[in-house]
This record gives C-alpha cells, sequence and structure tokens, in this order.
C-alpha cells in the first residue's frame, strides 16, 4: 500500500517539476517574437512623420526625432517623461556615437544599406546603460538600437518599441549592464517607389525579423540548481525502488542527509535570490521547494 502511494507520489511530483522546470527556465533564457504580429494594448505609437514618433506605454511617453540626418551626421532626438530630453549623435565618418545624456561615446559599425540586405548586430547591456544610462522607459533603448541600422527611421524604431515591450526585465539588465549579454536584432532592409509631383522616389527602412534579449548567466546558473537535484532524487528514486538496484540501497544514511541538506540550503538561496531581483522565477522557485522536500522525505524512506 505505502509503495504504490510512494509511486503515485514520485510520478505526482515528477511531472509537476519537470512542467514549471522547462517552461519558465525556457522562457528565462530569451525572448523571440513574430514582431510584424505584435499587438500590445499597452503601447500606443503614432508615426508623426517619416523622422518623428509618439509612443505611449503604461509606464512612459515621448516622441523620438531624427533631427538630423546627412553623409558625415545623424542626430536623434529623444523626449521622455521619465528619462528626460538628451541626443544619441551617429558621426558617420569616423563610426562612434555620442550621448548627451551620459557623456559617453561608443564605436558603432554601420554602413549604407542595400535592397533586400539582412543584417544582425549585437548591443550589450553594457552598450546600452553607456548610452542611455539606467532607464524606466523604452524609448532611448530603441533610439540607440535603431542607431546601428543606416537609413532607419519610424518604422524600425517603433518595431524596437513593440518588440522591448516584452521584455518584462529589461530595466533591471539595463542596471547590471553586463558585458556578455545583451540584445539581438535582426533586420530585413526593404525599398518602395512613392510618386510625388510627379516625380518618383525610393524610400527605404528595416523591417525587425527577430528581437532577442538575453539574460546573465548568473540567472541561466540559479534556474538550473533547483530542478538539477529535484531530478538528481528522482533518478535516484527511480533506479531504488523501481528497478531494485541494490547498490543504492546501500548508500551510506549519513550522505543521503548531507546530499539532502544541501539540496535544500541551495533551494532556500534561489528563492531568496529571485525575490531579492523581484524576478518571475521567483514563482517556479517556489513551486520547486515543496517538490524538493518531498522527494528528500522519499529519499530518506528505506
Amino acid at each position: 500500500m505505502f509503495t504504490t502511494l510512494k509511486k503515485r507520489c514520485i510520478s505526482m511530483i515528477l511531472v509537476a517539476s519537470l512542467v514549471f522546470t522547462l517552461f519558465f527556465s525556457l522562457s528565462m533564457d530569451s525572448f523571440a517574437n513574430e514582431l510584424t504580429n505584435l499587438n500590445n494594448k499597452d503601447i500606443n505609437i503614432q508615426v508623426i512623420n517619416n523622422h518623428k514618433i509618439s509612443i505611449t506605454t503604461s509606464s512612459e511617453s515621448g516622441t523620438i526625432t531624427i533631427t538630423k540626418d546627412n553623409s558625415s551626421v545623424r542626430e536623434i532626438s529623444v523626449d521622455s517623461n521619465t528619462d528626460g530630453s538628451y541626443k544619441l549623435i551617429y558621426n558617420k565618418t569616423n563610426g562612434t556615437m555620442y550621448s548627451t545624456k551620459t557623456g559617453n561615446t561608443i564605436h558603432v559599425m554601420a554602413k549604407a544599406p542595400r535592397p533586400g540586405q539582412s543584417k544582425t548586430v549585437y548591443v550589450s547591456y553594457a552598450q546600452i546603460k553607456a548610452m542611455v544610462g539606467e532607464v524606466s522607459g523604452w524609448l532611448g533603448v530603441a533610439s540607440f538600437i535603431a542607431g546601428f541600422f543606416t537609413g532607419g527611421v519610424s518604422a524600425l524604431v517603433t518595431q524596437i518599441v513593440a518588440g522591448l515591450s516584452a521584455g518584462t526585465f529589461l530595466y533591471t539588465w539595463v542596471e547590471e549592464g553586463s558585458p556578455y549579454h545583451g540584445i539581438k536584432v535582426t533586420s530585413v532592409y526593404h525599398t518602395w517607389q512613392v510618386t510625388k509631383g510627379g516625380q518618383k522616389y525610393t524610400l527605404g527602412d528595416w523591417k525587425l525579423q527577430s528581437l532577442i534579449m538575453k539574460n546573465d548567466s548568473k540567472d541561466r546558473t540559479m534556474s538550473v540548481l533547483q530542478p538539477f537535484f529535484s531530478a538528481l532524487f528522482m533518478v535516484y528514486l527511480l533506479f531504488r525502488d523501481t528497478y531494485k538496484l541494490k547498490l543504492l540501497t546501500f548508500v551510506p544514511k549519513v550522505a543521503l542527509f548531507i546530499i539532502v541538506a544541501i539540496a535544500l540550503i541551495i533551494n532556500i538561496w534561489c528563492i531568496m535570490y529571485w525575490k531579492q531581483k523581484k524576478d518571475k522565477m521567483l514563482f517556479p522557485s517556489l513551486m520547486l521547494f515543496p517538490a524538493t522536500i518531498g522527494l528528500s522525505v522519499l529519499v530518506l524512506l528505506d
């Protein structure tokens, strides 16, 4: 009777642990959105003209304007009710971008686009922080990323803002300023013709294909620690009780107590870590904790 009940408990804990671990751990690694179909009710974007857009979100409102764009300089003006007003100035001659907000200058590789060209850029959180500082909105970050795509105007910035809105924890990642993780953006340059005053003009802009935000490696390590011990205990119970592997029945109790103690300490450590960061991984971490306790009890039982 007890053996049957124990096996059922193991099966239930196994399923629950795997479901929560896989779902939340995978979602922590990156966000990849089909941005062309993104419909976010919390964002209102109005294209005023080809060089200016107005953006209103649940936490920020303001405008992004390309105030100057010639063969040598491109200036993007950011006016945000939360992050203030400043300019990002891209010097096309020496390939640098200067921020009037932070006073920092970084190197930017950008060349004139070709029709149909696909381009991927990777911007670290350290670079974003150097240009726009600690942010509470999307406008500055979107403007900075768009600066890597020469020729990109309102359409590209609009799509980047929509994509960034999926990154609930982007503020924290920018504040931490990791040079090893950041945002990977892929866009394709499209052109089209318009007729004005009897003359045909060719216009172009980048169309966002994907936007992926990577979290810090420490977060990834922490998200693996808890499910590791759950999986370890489940494998142990599987081979000890289901397949009757005699070798495991002779494992010293002291060794099992030490392993269980380490597992519980790491579980508590992970919960405190996610709670301090106010991270969404706190929920699956709290779910795994009782699962680990239950498995620990079964491991210690003969």
